[in-house]
């Protein structure tokens, strides 16, 4: 079994996520995330609750300060483990000078004075310390080599290097022929579902445009309808009234009435007779447009010499922009939660903390700020989570607090609201072009609220589980070209994917750092291919899979300077915007696809 090295044991269970370093006077929350009891006490900054820097749960201050939390033992008593591992060393046999002996890959300036008979292989006494230490009884010394002809032995090992290569090279030249294929696959595919998408989206917008003028002429046609209906109605009592006296012996006073009666209702008539009669016939009429092929042309296929001076361009165009930091001033941050991107490139970062939305363009030049409030239903606080962008530009923005949905325009106007009773906390939220629809994720209830775009319930679907329709605190969420809905399962480790009924499709991701596994996965968004940009947050990266969840590669990671990114937006242009909640700043890599 593959031990776990002693340097590996130190950074993942005794490092604090705060301050990188190893665990000074560890702390538990009830959350169970530990932290230095002094980087907490900076991190809460005097205030009586605070959010985990992990997770976000709300913690409350003890009474007696970040002192009043509990020690973690556990991780104590595996730093004074570590700690002492050096003393067990003694019980490795000893070394004699020999210079024949090999240097370590691992450790350089060590030799491979031992051998594993555990693990089958060489060892110096860096490695036993760091990987080999529960194998020390195994340990023997490297004692007499045997002799062999290094020169043949050279010679052989240069062939099967040399063809080693070759076929590397080839199955590369394969691999990057099918990539080159598939990838302009994905682009014509893409191309085509724009335009079936702005096509719906004015057939969409025709159809309501009808609807309004069909409305106000019905109203008017069903309102006269009923009123001569009643007075024929009252026509016809009457009539039979008459019919009957006609049959019997009956008093004149009882005739005279009847007559009188009929007489003023004939009289009245005529006003009634001429309803609609003056009214224009109403014809709707569909103009079409013939529409021109140069105009659907979705594009053209061209081979490698015709772009290479394009892709060159594209090349040298990819750079990365890093800005903000913790406060409360211009362009600093307290948890960015969220953004998104107008189609002029302008940003909208959602700083949750400091209840606000900032406004930044394409290159990260701070514009404005603004906070957001709703009257209409009394409340001066709000806990704001996910933003989202519709069409006509207008900001949607969840609020935890009120349990509503808060629309407002590109400067912080109110415009309208949507209230959530069926939430208990909305986090995520994401508009469906298609359908105007707008979707919701409800972290607590562990599911997602389908509404109609004039707030009512459609449906709903998820519940707590593992299952393939299940989840477990689903964070964020995107609607893609095709109308299928992309859903973070942050605590099952995956995105699961739906259609607009909420019935399953596929699944990736998976707890793990490999490529295409994922840990603590938040923010999704998809760029002009229809790929899917997954923040995975617990690995401190960003990874691009394809539009069936096929990983192809990583797009930002920690060598970025990453800790914890939160959300994802792409913009027209091809850049990708990363939040990130640890370092409470912004960053822009333009044209990520080249990277």
């Amino acid at each position: 079994m593959t031990q776990l090295p002693l340097s590996a044991l130190k950074r993942h269970f005794l490092t604090c996520s705060i301050c990188l370093d190893t665990f000074g006077s560890p702390k538990i929350l009830p959350c169970a995330h530990s932290f230095c009891a002094p980087c907490l006490v900076k991190h809460a900054d005097g205030r009586s609750r605070f959010p985990c820097p992990e997770c976000r749960q709300d913690t409350p201050m003890p009474s007696n300060g970040i002192s009043g939390l509990q020690d973690n033992h556990y991780i104590t008593s595996l730093y004074e483990w570590v700690s002492s591992a050096d003393d067990r060393m003694d019980y490795l046999p000893h070394t004699t000078n020999d210079n024949s002996l090999a240097k370590c890959n691992r450790h350089t300036s060590a030799v491979l004075s031992h051998y594993c008979l555990e693990c089958d292989v060489e060892v110096c006494e860096c490695c036993i310390r760091e990987q080999h230490l529960s194998h020390r009884y195994k340990i023997t010394v490297v004692e007499n080599r045997g002799k062999f002809d290094a020169d043949l032995l050279a010679s052989f090992n240069a062939t099967i290097d040399k063809l080693s290569s070759q076929l590397s090279m080839l199955e590369q030249e394969e691999k990057r022929e099918c990539e080159q294929r598939k990838a302009a696959a994905r682009e014509i595919e893409s191309a085509g579902r724009k335009l079936v998408e702005k096509i719906n989206l004015q057939v969409y917008q025709l159809i309501q445009q009808l609807q309004a003028l069909h409305q106000g002429t019905l109203l008017d046609i069903v309102e006269e309808k009923e009123t001569v209906g009643n007075y024929l109605t009252n026509l016809e009592q009457w009539r039979k009234q008459a019919e009957v006296l006609l049959r019997r012996p009956t008093q004149l006073e009882e005739v005279e009435r009847v007559q009188t009666k009929m007489r003023s209702l004939l009289d009245d008539a005529a006003q009634y007779e001429g309803l609609g009669s003056n009214r224009r016939a109403t014809k709707y009429t569909f103009v079409r447009e013939e529409l021109d092929s140069q105009c659907v042309s979705i594009g053209r296929i061209v081979d490698d010499n015709d772009v290479d001076e394009e892709n060159d361009n594209q090349q040298s165009a990819c750079s990365l922009i890093r800005f903000g930091r913790e406060g409360s001033g211009e362009g600093e941050f307290r948890y960015p939660s969220g953004v998104t991107i107008s189609d002029e490139g302008t940003i909208f970062v959602l700083d949750a903390d400091n209840s606000r939305v900032q406004v930044f363009n394409s290159d990260g030049k701070f514009l404005r700020t603004f906070t957001v409030l709703c009257p209409e239903i009394n409340s001066n606080s709000t806990r704001l989570e996910g933003i989202a962008m519709a069409l006509d530009g207008n900001l949607f923005l969840t609020d935890k607090t009120n349990k509503a949905v808060v629309i407002v325009n590109q400067h912080g106007e109110l415009q309208d609201m949507r209230r959530l009773d069926m939430a208990t906390h909305p986090a995520g939220i994401a508009f469906d072009p298609s359908t105007w629809n707008l979707l919701v994720s409800d972290v607590s209830n562990h599911c997602v609220i389908v509404m109609n775009p004039m707030g009512g319930l459609r449906h709903t679907f998820g519940s707590l589980g593992a299952l393939d329709r299940q989840f477990n605190q689903p964070l964020y969420l995107k609607v893609n070209a095709r109308g299928e809905i992309i859903v973070s399962d942050f605590f099952n480790h995956s995105v699961k994917v739906f259609d607009a009924e909420g019935v399953f499709l596929f699944k990736f991701g998976g707890s793990g750092s490999d490529g295409g596994q994922l840990s603590l996965p938040a923010g999704v968004c998809t760029d002009a291919s229809g790929n899917i940009v997954v923040a995975d947050r617990g690995n401190s990266r960003v990874s691009l899979f394809d539009s069936r969840g096929n990983f192809l590669k990583h797009v930002a990671t920690k060598e970025d300077g990453l800790r914890a990114p939160v959300a994802v937006a792409v913009s027209k242009t091809g850049s990708l915007v990363i939040t990130d909640g640890a370092n409470c700043s912004v960053t822009i890599v333009k044209n990520f696809a080249c990277r």
